[in-house]
Parts: C-alpha cells; structure tokens; sequence
C-alpha cells in the first residue's frame, strides 16, 4: 500500500503569506496603515529628547539626580584632598576606602542570601528591631 502525498498547501488558507504565491521575500510582513510601535506616531526626535529642557519629574532629571547623589562632593573633592595629604596617604586612604566598602557589600549580600532577606531594611529589623530599622 502506498502512502498519500502530503501536500502542505492543503493546510494553509489561500491568503496566508506562507503560501508560494505570496512568499515574495524571507520575511512577509502584512502593510498595515498603523505602526509596528504604539508611541510612533508621537516620537521625539534624537535631539528634541537631549536637549530639550529638563521636566520636572522627568526620567532624564531623575538620572541626573541619581548621578549627582552618587557622585556627590565627595568624589568632587578628592583631588583636594590627594594635594593635602600627600599622594601616598592619600592612595592608601583610597584603597583601604575600596577594601572596606567591598567587604561590607559583600558581607550584607551574604547576609541577605542566607537568612532570605529582599533588602536593606528586613536586614535592619532583623539585626536592631524598629529602631534601627527607622534609623536607616
């Protein structure tokens, strides 16, 4: 007994671009008058979005604000301080800084991982209650 031929047109519809008729390229993307993005209508160009003025509660400004927090005068001012103390005080200071904040993330991520805490804060009830945790 011989087997019948599976024809693969037979499952697609006559208007499917996986038909041979409609198969003109590797990639058959329905012409539609609407977008492929929702907001493409209302897109900013490149430079309407970097220089355009900073909106209040904006999610530049936030950026900014993050990088000014975290930079802080503290890093501003190091320079400052290496021509008072000296380059080598100053470099041992930086490296004993580096040491200990490496140490101290890595001790609070262990911490975390093995009393299953999600942040800073359960780890502050847990080690001095409410108040520290409000100190914090």
């Amino acid at each position: 007994m011989i087997p019948p031929q599976f024809n693969m047109s037979d499952c697609m519809s006559p208007m499917s671009p996986n038909t041979l008729a409609n198969a003109d390229a590797d990639m058959n993307i329905k012409p539609s008058k609407m977008a492929l993005s929702p907001t493409a209508g209302n897109r900013r160009t490149f430079t309407d979005r970097t220089f355009s003025k900073l909106e209040k509660g904006s999610l530049r400004g936030g950026i900014f604000n993050m990088i000014s927090a975290a930079l802080g005068g503290g890093v501003l001012s190091l320079s400052y301080v290496y021509v008072l103390s000296g380059w080598a005080v100053a470099l041992a200071m930086t490296v004993i800084g580096y040491i200990a904040g490496t140490w101290s993330n890595l001790l609070i991520a262990k911490m975390a991982v093995r009393y299953n805490m999600k942040n800073l804060d359960e780890m502050a009830f847990k080690a001095g209650g409410n108040c520290l945790r409000k100190f914090l």
